[in-house]
């Protein structure tokens, strides 16, 4: 998947639509489970190696202790653009208020009020999740 303006580690498209890579080396699939520590259940893609191209990164730069350390990355993209975009809006609608709870616990006062306003508004919503009805004023203390 590439999106223009994105973390630039590819040069193969010039255009902002999401397409699937197709320059794959063999058909095995991998899972990656992606978590920040704030909800139960870890964000899953579905991924493949592909055949880096001209123009494909396969590092990045960063700074550790005032020092450029390069790291090597491993040439694999998302197996299904279309899939991975329905099952991402998917878990973010079962997910979100749990996030918002997580990122809370270690946050100033002032972050953890705007959550719960976030919360309660939504609560307020004709039509929410089921899941917001577990969430109370404690829920963020």
């Amino acid at each position: 998947m590439h999106r223009s303006g994105g973390v630039e580690i590819t040069q193969r498209f010039n255009f902002t639509q999401m397409v699937d890579i197709i320059d794959y080396p063999d058909t095995e699939l991998r899972v990656i489970y992606l978590t920040e520590g704030i909800c139960a259940k870890p964000l899953e893609l579905v991924v493949r190696r592909f055949v880096p191209a001209k123009g494909d990164k396969l590092s990045r730069l960063c700074t550790v202790d005032g020092v450029r350390v390069e790291y090597p990355l491993a040439p694999y993209c998302l197996n299904n653009i279309e899939k991975t975009a329905e099952y991402f809006n998917t878990y973010l609608k079962e997910n979100a208020l749990e996030g918002l709870i997580g990122a809370s616990r270690h946050s100033s006062e002032l972050i953890r009020q705007t959550y719960l306003m976030i919360v309660k508004h939504y609560q307020s919503l004709p039509v929410r999740s089921s899941a917001s009805s577990l969430f109370t004023d404690e829920t963020f203390y």
